[in-house]
């Protein structure tokens, strides 16, 4: 299968910001808003808040079709040129089956998400268009200034510099996990830095090889299975 890649952004685009899967900015609007601020300031983006973006955790969680049809209206709006998502969650496989794939097929943008994020990153992929696993609004961009400068220039890379080939080096340092959201005062923080002293650390196998590599979170891919949205048996 040909692969349909989208357009890189450029500075001024605008982009969709919306909530395909929790409701989180509505709990956390500090967390929500520091992170559109960066994509606004920092990253030279105009935001495009969709209905779903800041809506009720329930009022998301009780409506899949209505996370769905953000999506759908993104694709079909000619002013977007990609769309961010707010955050992961649990269970936005629930909104696959209302999504318009011949209308986003038709109209390939960058659509950036993570954890959760991956059920329709990975069904659109099966389709044939090229999606990117990445930071959201509130767990990565929101956090960008305390993040290392490299992280930074992978991501305007990923989304702003068309290049055929990327050598993808290590970070010197990782953080995992954000202190309490629930206080104001940690909004932009991450929790303790530890260094990457080791480089790449492969978990399994020896030896140089060559292939598709393919990211996503692997508790969202089981959810995908026994259902007609997973992955072929030939693509693995």
């Amino acid at each position: 299968m040909e692969m349909v890649t989208p357009q890189r952004l450029n500075k001024g685009d605008t982009v969709a910001v919306l909530s395909p899967s929790a409701g989180v900015p509505s709990v956390f609007p500090h967390i929500f808003d520091q992170g559109i601020h960066i994509l606004e300031q920092e990253l030279n983006l105009k935001v495009k808040e969709m209905d779903t973006a800041r809506a009720a955790a329930e009022q998301l969680h009780q409506n899949p079709k209505q996370r769905a049809e953000d999506i759908n209206r993104a694709f079909a709006d000619p002013e977007i040129k990609a769309i961010f998502c707010s955050i992961g969650g649990d269970d936005s496989i629930r909104i696959l089956p209302y999504l318009d794939t011949d209308l986003i097929m038709k109209n390939p943008k960058i659509i950036m998400g993570a954890s959760d994020n991956t059920t329709f990153l990975t069904y659109l992929n099966q389709l044939g268009m090229v999606t990117y696993y990445g930071p959201t609004v509130m767990a990565g961009i929101s956090q960008l200034h305390r993040l290392e400068e490299n992280y930074k220039r992978h991501v305007l890379d990923m989304l702003f510099n068309p290049s055929d080939t990327y050598d993808f080096q290590p970070y010197t340092r990782w953080s995992e996990g954000y202190p309490d959201w629930a206080d104001p005062n940690n909004t932009g923080k991450i929790n303790a830095n530890k260094l990457n002293t080791e480089g790449w650390r492969w978990l399994q196998g020896e030896g140089i090889n060559s292939g598709k590599l393919y990211g996503g979170c692997i508790e969202v891919l089981e959810m995908l299975k026994g259902t007609r949205f997973f992955c072929d048996v030939e693509f693995f």
